[in-house]
């Protein structure tokens, strides 16, 4: 009995024998080969950083359904990239954070002050992204659709306390070594009497000019450089910030993704690579603004923007794409009478439409030839002509710096705010390129330099 026994377990004993000893030399012929795969790190060359200003999620769904007939099933280009994570963004001394903060923790990988641009809460100089790369040989470029100066593009490239030192941002980015600005703001440039508004009397234009910089002021000049020869370029296109997409007069003002595409072509050449930070910086406006074609638009020009930047990075093979927001503004919700119809009749930015009623365009020809828009009601009418005679005080009367025209197109289109600032909403983190899983997760926006530059191997 004892003998059946061990006659029936032995061949079982046998395969179980067999087959650890199979594992075991498996294990040993590939383990070497397994342990450098854990530890080989990928090859990037160039890091692109783009950032739709105020853009949160509700803000890429509309402006996919826009795009794509009210298809809740087609994404945007920064919808389907490979990785995707949720980023906290609160600022040091707010819950909310303004663009200075939020860009100083996308710039730096620290937290700061709203207001404060590379600096920490003491006053302390931060050390940017962008200068890490530069200390590794990169070239580097600044793109918006804002002025160049303006807090997230001037994060990158100058340390101030305040935000609002437009002329001593731009001083810096004269010894900031960048080799590419390109955006609104000749304001800051040049002297009052050169039609700027610079109070020490330098035309700051010339002084790049003499540093080196091809400067070009429209679409033409710029789409029009031999790019393989350019190293430094100043493209200012604006006296302040450039005209929403839905207003943008083409033979004056590139389009974002035009301005992408050139700065690539430019800081490319360079064999040890490059940073480039473009932000769609207008989306923010519009939604302070509760304006549904500027924010709807800008959005869409802003995808644009990341095809171009995803269509190189997948021929070069060594780029690292990150889409992010530095914080969500507006409050934005798209509401079940969501009216994707009358979105993609809109023409021009409630701003525009404002403007050219208060020039004296009657309101029904406006509202006709920009939105499609031929039942306004007659308290709707005077409402509005009472605000372009100054009669009427949106602020006053609802709590919004919002126009009487973009409160009225959103409530019609359903795409509804529930403030004119800024929320406390987490940002959405998109990422394409070699080793770009490890921005999948739930994490601190500060984290996101950080880990930029551990996949380029590189100080920071």
């Amino acid at each position: 009995m004892n003998g059946m026994k061990s006659k029936n377990r032995n061949p079982m004993r046998n395969i179980t024998g067999i087959f650890l000893l199979v594992m075991l030399f498996l294990l040993s012929q590939g383990s070497s080969f397994i342990y450098a795969q854990a530890q080989e790190k990928p090859e990037i060359r160039n890091f692109i950083l783009l950032i739709g200003d105020g853009m949160g999620n509700q803000q890429r769904r509309i402006a996919a359904l826009v795009k794509y007939n009210g298809d809740g099933n087609r994404r945007m280009v920064m919808e389907d990239l490979t990785t995707s994570g949720v980023a906290f963004n609160h600022s040091s001394d707010r819950i909310v954070t303004d663009s200075a903060a939020a860009g100083t923790a996308l710039a730096t990988g620290h937290k700061t002050n709203n207001g404060m641009l590379a600096m920490d809460p003491q006053g302390n100089k931060l050390k940017t992204i962008l200068e890490a790369c530069q200390d590794n040989g990169k070239s580097t470029g600044l793109i918006t659709t804002v002025m160049i100066y303006h807090a997230t593009p001037a994060v990158f490239a100058s340390h101030q306390a305040s935000r609002g030192s437009y002329s001593d941002i731009v001083e810096q980015y004269l010894t900031s070594g960048v080799d590419l600005f390109l955006g609104g703001g000749t304001a800051e440039f040049l002297p009052k009497d050169m039609g700027g508004k610079r109070k020490d009397g330098k035309d700051m234009i010339s002084a790049f000019k003499e540093k080196g910089y091809t400067y070009v002021r429209n679409r033409s000049e710029l789409l029009g450089l031999d790019c393989k020869k350019e190293n430094k370029i100043l493209g200012l296109f604006a006296k302040e910030d450039m005209a929403y997409e839905a207003d943008r007069d083409k033979e004056i003002e590139p389009s974002l993704a035009e301005m992408t595409d050139s700065a690539i072509k430019v800081l490319s050449k360079n064999p040890k690579g490059f940073f480039l930070m473009v932000e769609g910086g207008k989306i923010d406006w519009a939604c302070h603004n509760h304006d549904v074609g500027g924010a709807v638009y800008d959005t869409i020009a802003f995808d644009d923007a990341v095809q171009v930047a995803v269509d190189f990075a997948k021929k070069d093979g060594k780029t690292l794409i990150i889409v992010v927001n530095d914080h969500e503004t507006g409050g934005t919700t798209i509401s079940p009478q969501i009216n994707i119809p009358l979105i993609q009749n809109l023409k021009s930015s409630a701003v525009m439409m404002a403007k050219r009623i208060k020039d004296g365009e009657p309101v029904d020809e406006v509202f006709q030839e920009y939105t499609g828009i031929q039942d306004l009601k007659e308290d709707e009418k005077q409402i509005i002509k009472d605000e372009a005679e100054g009669k009427f005080k949106p602020e006053a009367t609802w709590g919004y710096k919002v126009t009487v025209v973009a409160h009225i197109i959103s409530k019609r289109t359903g795409l509804l705010f529930s403030t004119d600032d800024h929320s406390g909403t987490p940002v959405i983190v998109a990422a394409f390129g070699p080793g770009c899983s490890i921005f999948d997760g739930f994490y601190d926006q500060s984290e996101i330099p950080v880990k930029a530059a551990k996949l380029m191997n590189i100080k920071f």
